[in-house]
């Protein structure tokens, strides 16, 4: 469980630092760009995905303990839910994750650069 923290821990450090890749249009310039890539950046930041991965974790453990509970005898509810925090909250990382790229490349394609992935 440990190991899972920190996996997450690292995968959430570089989030924001997204950079896609780009074509420059003619007229467009690589300082251009990478001043627009900055401001995207800090916009992306105020979608967490630290807290998508709490919310995906509290789900997870909530929603494992309740089917440990229904499945009957033989299933262990606290291992049930821990294991469904750690999944619930690495999918709530990932989605977060995903969330900030989206927003980096739509801001930059608002600024009239090709983000191409």
């Amino acid at each position: 469980m440990k190991t899972a923290i920190v996996v997450l821990v690292l995968f959430l450090a570089g989030c924001a630092s997204y950079r896609p890749l780009v074509d420059l249009r003619p007229g467009q310039s690589q300082p251009q760009y990478e001043a627009a890539l900055i401001e995207c950046q800090r916009i992306a930041e105020q979608v967490s995905p630290a807290s998508h991965a709490l919310v995906g974790a509290v789900a997870g453990a909530g929603l494992s303990a309740l089917l440990a509970t229904v499945g009957g005898r033989g299933y262990d509810r606290g291992a049930s839910a821990r294991m469904g925090a750690v999944l619930g909250g690495a999918g709530g990382a990932g989605e977060g994750a995903n969330a900030q790229r989206q927003i980096i490349i739509n801001c930059l394609r608002g600024r009239g650069f090709n983000a191409l992935y």
